[in-house]
């Protein structure tokens, strides 16, 4: 399929690593679907949103480990591809900015136990594919510098937004500084009370730390990657 001047990769296969054994397929998801949100909670993982190759979409699916099957789940009530999935309080998971023609600020959660959707606070700035990591309450949340189509430069400093999940407050923390690199396709992961952005276009790899507001550049891996994954 096609969208606008590039082409638009869909698929509906799902591979899942499980040491000793390695990789595994698991079985295909109802569609075939790009950049949906995807994340663990509840021992099992949750699917929800992207973009099918002609619209965005609001379907949302849990993944049955015992019977090997999709089981879905009510949708979300926003369209969009390129969103966050994030876990918090155990088992609820909050959908976060994402794009459907434009950025959005959209913030939704969603509660396995109850299989109900609900709205909280809408972020500051609409995002597409927002860099995330919770330290305790604290969801830190930086701007992927793709998100507006005009990619930043290394001397152009990158918002950043907290979440209080507690009190559903949103607030600007310290921007990422000039010179530490883009993060287009970079990932975060939280460090003890800290959150490591590493990777992407820019090859950037910097330390956000929440009780003094601050960041610390790192040394950055030798090696830029278009997409990365952090596993802590």
């Amino acid at each position: 399929a096609t969208s606008g001047s590039f082409d638009v990769i869909t698929s509906d296969q799902v591979y899942v690593h499980c040491p000793p054994r390695g990789w595994q397929t698991l079985t295909r998801t109802p569609h075939k679907v790009q950049d949906p949100a995807v994340c663990g909670v509840s021992g099992s993982f949750l699917l929800v949103g992207g973009w099918d190759g002609e619209q965005f979409t609001r379907q949302c699916y849990c993944y049955n480990h015992q019977q090997a099957t999709w089981q879905r789940c009510a949708d979300m009530p926003t369209a969009r591809s390129a969103a966050a999935a994030v876990v918090v309080a155990g088992e609820q998971v909050l959908v976060l900015g994402g794009w459907a023609g434009r950025p959005l600020a959209t913030v939704e959660a969603y509660s396995m136990s109850s299989n109900t959707w609900s709205s909280r606070r809408s972020m500051k700035q609409g995002m597409g594919a927002p860099i995330t990591a919770v330290i305790n309450n604290i969801m830190c949340v930086l701007f992927d510098d793709e998100s507006t189509n005009k990619p930043s430069q290394r001397g152009d400093e990158i918002s950043l937004q907290l979440y209080n999940t507690q009190t559903d407050r949103w607030r600007y923390g310290a921007p990422l500084p000039g010179g530490m690199g883009g993060t287009w396709g970079a990932r975060a992961v939280a460090v003890n009370n800290t959150m490591i952005v590493a990777g992407g276009a820019g090859g950037i790899c910097a330390q956000y730390m929440l009780d003094t507001d601050t960041w610390i550049k790192l040394t950055s891996p030798n090696v830029n990657h278009g997409y990365s994954s952090l596993v802590l």
